[in-house]
């Protein structure tokens, strides 16, 4: 059981490092564009 523990933190741990990314690149991609179009 602490293995899939382990293995079910290091997922969520990937999942959450993705999503920011993901949140990040959507933020400057608004930046840019707010930026371009003023």
């Amino acid at each position: 059981m602490p293995a899939a523990m382990r293995r079910l933190k290091q997922f969520g741990w990937m999942v959450a490092i993705w999503a920011m990314s993901v949140v990040a690149l959507g933020v400057v991609a608004a930046i840019l564009r707010f930026w371009l179009r003023a």
